[in-house]
């Protein structure tokens, strides 16, 4: 159904629990391969990517038409599950990315179209909950999505996103993906490790 994209700074370890929580996905046969970029001098996260079975490419600066080149060319899917390393999914997750998939597909133009998932409660001051909730409505007012929230696309988007903004760092993926995501169901929510 979706190809798992997983951007990687320096830690590995947050990288190797967030591929953790998408093991229910890989269960249910969701994820059909899975990319890991990491944006660093060094390839550290190289073991923990073939022990996933995933393909790795490493540079220290990641721009969106890179990025977009290389998961174009290693994903089996037409959507792309992107995430940032440190990032725990939680609640049906799965289910919903699913439904939001199937749905986004029914729409006409369904290749220009995406979706964010919610950021967990659990963990977080009223103060950090305030700014979520704003960075949620940021997309149909300013045009933005958070940085960190996990996106659904289609490859086509990124395609078009990567052209429009070759030169751009892939970190800001979520804000450039902007009026464009819909929300996912409000059972699948993430949080940081």
């Amino acid at each position: 159904m979706f190809t798992l994209v997983l951007s990687v700074k320096q830690n590995e370890t947050d990288a190797a629990k967030t591929l953790a929580s998408v093991v229910p996905a890989c269960a249910r046969g969701l994820v059909t391969n899975a990319v890991i970029l990491q944006a660093s001098a060094t390839p550290t996260a190289a073991p923990l990517a073939d022990t996933a079975g995933a393909v790795f490419h490493c540079q220290e600066n990641w721009t969106l038409s890179q990025a977009s080149r290389r998961v174009n060319e290693a994903a089996r899917s037409s959507w792309v599950f992107w995430m940032q390393s440190g990032v725990i999914l939680e609640g049906e997750w799965d289910s919903a990315v699913e439904s939001l998939i199937s749905r986004l597909e029914m729409a006409a133009e369904h290749q220009r179209l995406g979706g964010t998932l919610p950021l967990s409660a659990s963990g977080f001051s009223k103060k950090q909950m305030f700014y979520q909730r704003l960075w949620r409505l940021a997309p149909a007012f300013l045009g933005r999505g958070h940085p960190s929230q996990p996106l659904v696309m289609h490859r086509a988007l990124l395609t078009e996103l990567a052209t429009r903004h070759p030169a751009q760092n892939v970190d800001a993926l979520g804000p450039l993906l902007g009026r464009r995501a819909k929300p996912v169901n409000a059972s699948a929510r993430y949080s940081f490790a």
